[in-house]
């Protein structure tokens, strides 16, 4: 996962289906994630309101000539 904000600009980068299977055991205002948990509730308000966008991956086809690196 990456984040970043600048003054006027919030980037998260990575997998939403992750996040969310990330938080599925967050029911309670005392669990270590309930401040992320209220985070995803605010970016999925803020995505219906046209406030934020959420940009899909695009993966190259398999018989592209794009380089993919793996560590």
């Amino acid at each position: 996962m990456l984040l970043s904000r600048a003054k006027r600009l919030l980037v998260l980068v990575g997998s939403w289906d992750f996040y969310e299977f990330q938080l599925t055991d967050v029911t309670s205002e005392l669990h270590p994630r309930w401040h992320w948990k209220n985070a995803m509730a605010q970016l999925k308000d803020d995505f219906k309101l046209k406030r934020a966008v959420m940009v899909a991956a695009r993966y190259p086809a398999d018989d592209s000539d794009a380089a993919v690196a793996a560590n």
